[in-house]
């Protein structure tokens, strides 16, 4: 009995960093919003699948270290949630870009992001199916 290992990995080339795109992402993306994040994805033509960007705002969270905790908990929340997309979008033939922005403005807000996170997966899900 041959059992497919589920693999909860982020890696390089999942990562989103081309500048040109992430403008593309907000100018022309769609947006879900979940307090306390906001998902803005854009379906692009890409050889990996599914690219993310994390981001913080530095106009509420001034200190440099608050900002990069947050980031972790963005990716580790978005690391264990991404097997869901990742599966709908092997049928297809389009790729995607997305970007995660932390629209809390308090690290009490932080312990929200595994359930928001949850429910913009869900959300989002509805949305692959018409790609």
């Amino acid at each position: 009995m041959s059992e497919t290992k589920i693999r909860y990995s982020y890696g390089r080339k999942q990562k989103l960093k081309s500048s040109k795109v992430i403008d593309l992402l907000f100018k022309e993306g769609k947006s879900i919003q979940q307090y306390p994040l906001r998902f803005v994805w854009l379906k692009v033509n890409n050889e990996e699948k599914l690219q993310v960007s994390v981001a913080v705002s530095k106009r509420f969270f001034a200190k440099a270290v608050h900002r990069n905790k947050i980031k972790r908990y963005l990716r580790e929340a978005w690391r264990l949630q991404k097997n869901r997309i990742e599966e709908q979008l092997d049928g297809k033939t389009a790729s995607m870009a997305a970007m995660i922005v932390f629209t809390g403005k308090t690290l009490e807000d932080v312990s929200l992001i595994p359930i928001a996170m949850q429910k913009i997966i869900s959300k989002l899900s509805v949305n692959i199916e018409q790609l």
